[in-house]
């Protein structure tokens, strides 16, 4: 099998294992106890895409070398985990080893911090990145606006942002954190500075503009941005985009408009289109409407 170029898994060294432990082999059961040692870091991958932490902490534990590649997969499962705090202290570990993060590194962890909302640690990797020169890292600055959006501490996003000199998609689709905290107007204006720049929108910034037109009640330029997703962009929209516009349409009153786009785009058994128009609803005081939007839902 190993010299076909197979890659013995898990299982495999278990079976073996067995096999030596039955014939009392002890030199062939050295022999996959050092391939075992090889393989640890395929262990710690397969646990960590199973977001098996405990497991992958223990196989961990057990590598001898452990470069910045084996560091950074494990604070970034940490991270994707909600797991911040871990993730943190794992970052820490790795330097006081003498290990240097990278900017992915320090991306995966920023991930973690834009998650939760943890904008105090978000600071700490920011004064981080700025000490390692990793500031100007496209990855890890367009982190950086996503956790500072996210968070609500939209002036900080801003800087930053301003500060780029090259932007990209990545960092564009912070436009939804805008939105999130009621700075809709800030989020139109920086969709409108991206195709400025030529810039090409993609599916999840469009979420993120449309948000913000249901927030501001802007109910035609929304229909105008959802049209220009395949119009325009060649953008399938996606169930998140019709859900935002049912929920600019419900928002503004809309309740017929909102009825004839439903049948239109065949979302009469899409629950979450049916629970934002229930909301609306309520908000209007549309009992009718919404007796039949409850309907729906359930």
């Amino acid at each position: 099998m190993l010299v076909e170029g197979f890659r013995p898994n898990m299982y495999t060294f278990i079976r073996i294992l067995r096999s030596c432990s039955n014939l009392l082999d002890i030199n062939f059961g050295k022999q996959v106890h050092a391939q075992i040692l090889k393989n640890r870091k395929a262990l710690l991958d397969m646990y960590l895409k199973f977001r098996y932490m405990e497991e992958s902490y223990i196989v961990f534990a057990k590598l001898i070398n452990r470069d910045v590649f084996t560091w950074t997969v494990m604070i970034t499962g940490f991270a994707q985990t909600e797991k911040e705090e871990k993730a943190i202290k794992f970052l820490n570990s790795m330097q006081q080893e003498g290990v240097r993060p990278n900017e992915f590194t320090i991306a995966g962890c920023l991930g973690g911090c834009s998650r939760i909302t943890a904008s105090e640690s978000g600071r700490q990797l920011h004064s981080m990145a700025l000490k390692s020169g990793l500031l100007p890292d496209m990855f890890v600055s367009g982190a950086l606006v996503d956790m500072y959006a996210k968070c609500g501490c939209i002036e900080d996003a801003e800087t930053i942002l301003k500060e780029l000199v090259r932007h990209d998609k990545v960092l564009w689709n912070t436009i939804r954190g805008f939105s999130l905290h009621g700075q809709g107007d800030k989020a139109l204006e920086t969709f409108q500075k991206m195709k400025d720049e030529g810039n090409l929108p993609d599916d999840v910034t469009f979420i993120g503009v449309l948000f913000a037109c249901s927030h501001m009640d802007l109910v035609e330029e929304g229909k105008q941005h959802f049209n220009s997703l395949s119009n325009v962009y060649g953008v399938t929209p996606r169930d998140e985009h019709y859900v935002c516009m049912v929920d600019i349409l419900s928002h503004a009153g809309r309740f017929a408009d909102v009825e004839s786009f439903v049948e239109a785009m065949k979302l009469t058994s899409n629950a979450l289109v049916w629970e934002n128009v229930l909301g609306a609803c309520a908000k209007h005081r549309n009992v009718k409407f919404g007796e039949r939007a409850a309907k729906k839902a359930i």
